[in-house]
């Protein structure tokens, strides 16, 4: 056995092998050379069913071996069979102050007493995805205060976020800060529109996940393509604006003065030109932006 093999085993290594099945011993001499596994595909190699692999599981992490993760296809709860069993649960909650932080803090908030699926699920989060409890307390707030009161909603969130790489607190700062960003431009863009409380269609929902949170598109240079709709079309259709902003940013126009700039130097060519033909699309939007600028120096 190697010294990295041997390190992964706990300290009372004797006493727990005089106790173990030969299917524990073989997952636990498989496991040491996984640093990631499928619960499916491993049970399959080692000839054992997938329920027996699991128990093998618990009983390892019950008696402290530290090992691999599960891989990613496998994180969500209602997907998988329970992973803890009772004792472990509960020497957790006793021995580990982080994860008891985590839950006397989250059952506080939730208001709620949790059930033996939900410590599970805690434990998952914290012992097998790697979540520190400043970041489930801090995940669990938000959530909360967006008016997700579902516990199930803070640990499939917390999965899909893992998922997808914002696996540290510091991560999940960033993820926050750059939501909380979105969400305040969300409320102006309501107030901009006259949409009041009104539920968005799943196409604008879309468009403003684009806008908002994958591209991070100031709010200016959406009030800039809002102001060239109403002077184009005389409506509010969010299509219509997702189609001008598609074209900056493709433009790699990400500013009020960058579009302005560039759209001027598209006037100044076509008056150059004059070849007399009708508008294009980019001279229909220029003529659009011109109309834009002159009624704004008109309020001034």
């Amino acid at each position: 056995m190697s010294e990295n093999a041997a390190k992964k085993f706990p300290a009372n290594i004797s006493a727990v092998i005089s106790g173990a099945t030969r299917e524990e011993l073989a997952v636990a001499l498989y496991l040491c050379a996984k640093n990631e596994y499928s619960v499916k595909e491993s049970a399959k190699e080692l000839g054992v069913s997938e329920e027996a692999f699991r128990a093998a599981v618990s009983f390892w992490r019950g008696a402290g071996m530290v090992f691999g993760t599960e891989s990613a296809s496998a994180l969500a709860p209602e997907k998988r069979d329970q992973l803890y069993d009772a004792a472990t649960v509960a020497s957790s909650i006793e021995k580990d102050e982080g994860f008891r932080t985590a839950c006397e803090s989250l059952q506080a908030l939730y208001g709620k007493l949790f059930t033996r699926f939900d410590y599970d699920s805690l434990l998952y989060l914290y012992d097998h995805c790697g979540l520190t409890a400043e970041y489930m307390c801090t995940l669990a707030s938000y959530c909360v205060s967006r008016g997700k009161t579902a516990l199930k909603y803070f640990t499939k969130t917390c999965q899909g976020l893992v998922s997808e790489g914002v696996d540290t607190y510091e991560k999940l700062e960033a993820h926050l800060e750059k939501r909380n960003r979105a969400n305040e431009r969300v409320y102006k863009l309501r107030r901009l529109c006259g949409m009041g409380d009104r539920a968005f269609t799943a196409k604008e929902e879309q468009y403003i996940g684009d806008w908002f949170v994958e591209k991070d598109l100031p709010f200016e240079l959406i009030q800039h393509a809002y102001d060239i709709m109403i002077n184009s079309i005389g409506e509010v259709k969010l299509s219509y604006m997702n189609k001008i902003l598609a074209r900056w940013h493709k433009d790699g126009l990400n500013s009020v003065d960058a579009v302005e700039k560039a759209e001027n130097e598209k006037k100044e060519q076509a008056e150059k030109i004059n070849t007399g033909t009708s508008f294009d699309d980019d001279e229909f939007f220029a003529a659009a932006v011109a109309r834009t600028k002159k009624k704004r120096s008109e309020r001034k």
